[in-house]
């Protein structure tokens, strides 16, 4: 599909969101982040190429062994590597939280009236 075609399906963001079974409010966050929606306005529409392309973002990656063992002692120690860790630290935390997030069972809402 060339950037002048229309997709043939576009999808909301409750009708996106119902398909990869999380909340609007989750995948509006992801969607921009990533850059994989249509805004109008104030609101969101999706293709099914951004609907797949958020699905492989979200995706878990495999753990790396080395990961979670102790440093060798002969490990760099400057500021520069501690901070790079740190940001992988935060990266995989949020990451997670986000699985999490996605992982929790939604409650049926109760009718108003």
């Amino acid at each position: 599909m060339s950037n002048n075609e229309l997709p043939e399906t576009i999808y909301t963001l409750h009708e996106a969101a119902e398909r990869l079974r999380t909340t609007p409010r989750v995948l509006a966050r992801i969607a921009r982040r990533y850059g994989r929606c249509a805004e109008i306005g104030r609101s969101l529409r999706f293709s099914e190429a951004d609907i797949a392309a958020l699905w492989q973002a979200i995706r878990v990656t495999a753990k790396e062994p080395w990961a979670y063992h102790a440093a060798p002692a002969s490990a760099p120690t400057s500021d520069k590597a501690h901070a790079r860790l740190l940001g992988r630290l935060s990266e995989r935390r949020a990451d997670k939280s986000l699985r999490d997030l996605m992982k929790r069972p939604r409650k049926p809402r109760e009718p108003s009236g």
